[in-house]
């Protein structure tokens, strides 16, 4: 395993001090106008970050820096070859980035660089040192970041790597009345207006309107356009929820949103009932909520088998990424085999996962 330090310092958008070694205005001109997006409202966070790693020369195999959270929950990392990442630069040093979005459909445009704290600007290729991403990309290689004979000349042991991230998000658009909207119909179930339909759950009782469920729920949808005796009597038990549970869905039903304490520490079983009333939307809001929880090497087999269970995609990818980086480690562990002996067809997702990343690191 590799050993390594790291210091990091962020900023907002408000703040104008800058390291000198980082800012733009310091940078050549030619890095200086590939540091910069045109015709975009400006960077709206940024880290950097000092990534240290002891004995450099001394690995072979690929080193992964720790992830790098922003205060909106987006992460990202890096991955570092020491011996390229292919047979056909086997003589560079090869780096990876590699970002993970919490908000999917948040349109934003991220651009990272690169440098070794002992190199000055000067001394590094533009072309390999700046990089951007569009919304549809989420890693970016460059595969001769500096060749490993002039790194050799340049540091003794230890190397140090200094990552500037900015994150440029586009201006805010007008949301044609949504957030009205949300809020009208949060009172429309607070105040039991007009309602029509009833759910029952343990002591309490909760007062709804039917097409609203059967907008928002394709199992609601087909529990009231059929002869279930839901419709025949507009009231419905339900058993497999707790009441406050239920209450969060309902919300969730008639607003879109969920409260972050309730998502905080209850993702699990809101998780559970998304998935059983077919709800997407909150589905893939307890997926976020759960990777951003920074799921430890021991519980990762278990959210795992959890998002493969309720299907949800975010979840699923964030735990089988952990899993195939270190598979060897969790190859020896007892919730291994009970994986392997109750989830069969999650074994055959985890091999196929782990041939494509090897093939993709080749």
């Amino acid at each position: 395993m590799s050993e390594y330090s790291s210091r990091s310092r962020s900023s907002s958008r408000s703040r104008s001090s800058r390291s000198r070694s980082s800012s733009p205005e310091n940078c050549p001109q030619s890095i200086r106008n590939g540091y910069i997006i045109k015709n975009r409202s400006g960077f709206s966070s940024k880290i950097s970050y000092i990534w240290s790693i002891n004995n450099f020369f001394e690995h072979t195999d690929m080193i992964f820096s720790p992830m790098i959270t922003f205060e909106d929950g987006d992460r990202c990392e890096l991955e570092l070859h020491p011996n390229g990442i292919s047979s056909d630069v086997k003589d560079y040093v090869s780096v990876v980035f590699r970002r993970y979005k919490r908000r999917i459909l948040c349109e934003s445009y991220w651009r990272y660089c690169c440098s070794i704290m002992t190199y000055t600007f000067e001394d590094a290729d533009d072309d390999s040192v700046y990089i951007s991403f569009d919304k549809e990309k989420d890693t970016s290689c460059i595969p001769k970041f500096i060749k490993r004979k002039d790194l050799e000349a340049k540091i003794l042991g230890s190397l140090e790597i200094k990552i500037d991230i900015k994150k440029y998000a586009d201006s805010p658009r007008p949301r044609s009345g949504c957030f009205e909207l949300s809020k009208d119909f949060s009172t429309a179930l607070s105040d039991m207006m007009f309602s029509d339909f009833t759910i029952v759950c343990g002591e309490e009782k909760f007062d709804c309107h039917a097409f609203v469920l059967a907008a928002r729920s394709p199992v609601f949808k087909g529990m009231l356009n059929s002869n279930f005796k839901e419709r025949i009597n507009m009231e419905l038990k339900i058993d497999t929820v707790t009441p406050e549970i239920l209450k969060a869905m309902l919300n969730f039903i008639y607003t879109g949103k969920i409260g972050s304490e309730i998502l905080r520490y209850h993702a699990v079983e809101l998780l559970k009932a998304a998935d059983l009333y077919q709800l997407n939307g909150l589905k893939e809001l307890c997926g976020y909520e759960l990777c951003n929880m920074h799921i430890s090497d021991s519980e990762a087999l278990k959210y795992l088998i959890i998002g493969e269970i309720y299907n949800e995609k975010n979840l699923l990818d964030e735990c089988m990424r952990m899993v195939v980086k270190d598979v060897k480690s969790f190859s020896k562990s007892q919730e291994w085999e009970e994986l392997a002996a109750k989830h069969p067809s999650l074994m055959v997702k985890i091999t196929q996962s782990l041939a494509e990343y090897i093939e993709d690191i080749k």
